[in-house]
């Protein structure tokens, strides 16, 4: 059963014009502790809303830390 997936660390994801396709290499974490390689593929659609979620994430991210009280250390 798969746990999490994740970007595949130190791969770029990639464009595929012959397939109109952004390729992103993840790794699939399973429960049992096992991992594999595989590729996410998202056509022209998915890419831009992956984009536009990806930035609101960010940006909420953002809005988040700066509303945290400073710290007295």
């Amino acid at each position: 059963m798969v746990s999490h997936v994740v970007p595949a660390a130190g791969h770029d994801l990639t464009y595929r014009h012959d397939r109109s396709e952004i390729e992103l290499p993840v790794t699939v974490h399973f429960t049992d502790g096992t991992t594999a390689q595989t590729n996410l593929l998202l056509n022209p659609g998915q890419a831009e809303l992956f984009a536009i979620q990806t930035e609101q994430a960010v940006s909420r991210r953002a809005d988040a830390k700066r509303a945290q009280p400073l710290s007295d250390d």
